[in-house]
């Protein structure tokens, strides 16, 4: 299994993403785990491979109306040497549509959508996670898109995710299974820090539990945190120093997600319009940040208005990008580095975490590289994504890790 062991007996799960695969109906999710997820796991020469599984509103609504379905998902994982112990439950839509942008973040945590679909994702994960893991998670966004926020907008999120929390309690009593819902800070979310994180689980979220009369203690059962490593890089947030003030505040990190941006040094500044212009593509947000010699940052909600600003790129400053990068990449010529080097630094310290979140490399943005990187077909993204999985295990093998046989 892709089950990575410590020398003191700590256990986690190492797996990557689905939704990096256009798999929007529950027809396309069982024809991509013989398509894609089998082959990574014999690429792997791994046994049986954990999946980090993206479902849809509309996967999720047909499994949820279905136990014939839930049991067609069961065999096939089976069939496939695969199971599952995370989803994605951040993309609610069609997150291959020709443009997804900001409409990934809709509908947010303050709309019963929301929870509709992650409570579907919550009983689905419960059925079907393996015996021996103790807690399935669920990732999903960070509230809600800062530009569309209202004054309110924090403590109606703060409400609906109390409702979730409740919901999740009653589920682990009737099942006897730990779900863990995790929020993803991400840039230009009302939630897009770890201090922002912290500040809305102490201001908002334990207040609201507590509103229901119920024990507060439930957020720290069943809700917690995703590190997405490349969303904090382009932040310019020190991977560690956020660790620490996550974990000193009593929040649990259910995942991490491992993932690199894109970067520039501030020594290549004045190259870096032309280097970044094969990045602006049309599906996803890049937001982007650009720290000068100062320490300010400033921010653009996407690459496109950021390579306008031609000026900026005049003076040398930093640069980060929300553009997920495969994790082995390692740029040609001087203009282009990733954070990669800050992700190895996360996995060091999450090694040395207990209880250990899952792990999850999650770069889903493989189909729309620049040209020179984009997979050429199934066996080449099949390769690719197998490459990024032992990358991560090499580093979690330095820190004294060993893939369970």
């Amino acid at each position: 299994m892709m089950r990575i062991r410590f020398p003191d007996g700590g256990r986690t799960i190492l797996t990557y993403c689905t939704n990096v695969h256009a798999i929007e109906d529950f027809d396309s999710v069982l024809a991509a785990l013989a398509r894609y997820c089998a082959p990574i796991r014999r690429r792997l020469g791994a046994r049986r491979l954990s999946l980090g599984l993206w479902l849809s509103r509309r996967s999720a609504s047909e499994l949820s109306a279905s136990s014939d379905a839930r049991t067609r998902l069961r065999e096939a994982l089976a069939a496939n040497g695969l199971e599952l112990a995370t989803l994605n439950g951040f993309p609610y839509g069609d997150f291959h549509a020709e443009r997804v942008k900001e409409e990934v973040y809709r509908p947010d945590w303050a709309d019963p959508r929301r929870h509709r679909y992650t409570l579907d994702l919550s009983h689905i994960l419960c059925e079907l996670l393996p015996a021996d893991v103790e807690e399935g998670t669920i990732s999903t966004l960070p509230l809600t898109y800062a530009s569309t926020a209202g004054p309110a907008s924090a403590e109606e999120c703060a409400t609906m995710l109390a409702h979730l929390a409740v919901d999740l309690d009653r589920l682990a009593e009737r099942h006897g299974r730990q779900i863990r819902v995790c929020l993803e800070p991400e840039p230009d979310c009302i939630v897009e820090t770890s201090d922002q994180a912290i500040a809305f689980f102490h201001d908002h979220l334990r207040p609201a539990v507590r509103r229901r009369g119920v024990d507060a203690a439930i957020v720290d059962r069943h809700l917690g945190l995703c590190f997405d490593a490349c969303h904090q890089a382009v932040e310019f947030e020190d991977p560690v120093a956020a660790w620490r003030k996550i974990s000193a505040a009593g929040i649990r990190v259910g995942k991490v997600q491992l993932s690199c941006a894109l970067a520039v040094p501030a020594e290549a500044s004045s190259r870096a319009e032309a280097a970044l212009r094969p990045f602006d593509e049309i599906r996803f947000l890049h937001q982007v940040r650009r720290r000068d010699r100062k320490g300010v940052i400033e921010g653009w909600t996407d690459l496109a208005p950021a390579l306008a600003a031609r000026e900026r790129f005049v003076e040398p400053a930093d640069w980060r990008i929300h553009f997920h990068v495969p994790l082995h990449w390692e740029p040609e010529g001087q203009a282009l580095r990733t954070t990669a080097k800050d992700l190895l630094g996360l996995i060091a310290r999450v090694a040395a975490a207990r209880p250990l979140p899952h792990l999850e490399v999650e770069t889903y943005t493989w189909n729309v590289l620049p040209d020179s990187l984009r997979p050429r077909d199934d066996e080449t993204l099949v390769e690719g994504i197998a490459r990024e999985i032992e990358f991560a295990e090499r580093a979690l093998a330095a820190c004294g890790a060993q893939r369970e046989s």
